[in-house]
């Protein structure tokens, strides 16, 4: 198996992500320099980065789009024993649609 089958993408976005502040796990939070911080001690809250901005970067970096995909998608599924994450019969679908820039256009579940 190729080292990309055994990386798996995390992400600790915050809900507020996509906004400049908000409330994640009960505390207000701002975004400041790419991460949130908790208001009330400007401490590291959790980050905005999101699973396609995840695969992007790895891309951007030089690694292959199916590569970055199997990240996100078929092995956390695999490791967790899930019955998505790859296209196979009896798995369940769910598709994201990129654009060639790999800007969503479309999510299908």
């Amino acid at each position: 198996m190729r080292l990309s089958g055994k990386i798996i993408l995390v992400s600790d976005s915050l809900s507020p992500t996509g906004k400049k502040e908000g409330c994640a796990n009960k505390e207000e939070v701002y975004l400041e320099g790419g991460v949130f911080k908790r208001r009330r001690d400007k401490v590291i809250a959790g980050s905005c980065l999101t699973m396609l901005k995840a695969v992007r970067n790895l891309v951007s970096w030089g690694c292959p789009l199916g590569n970055a995909s199997m990240m996100a998608s078929d092995n956390p599924a695999k490791l967790f024993k899930l019955n998505v994450g790859s296209i196979e019969k009896g798995k369940k679908a769910a598709f994201v649609i990129l654009d060639k820039d790999l800007k969503l256009k479309c999510s299908l579940i």
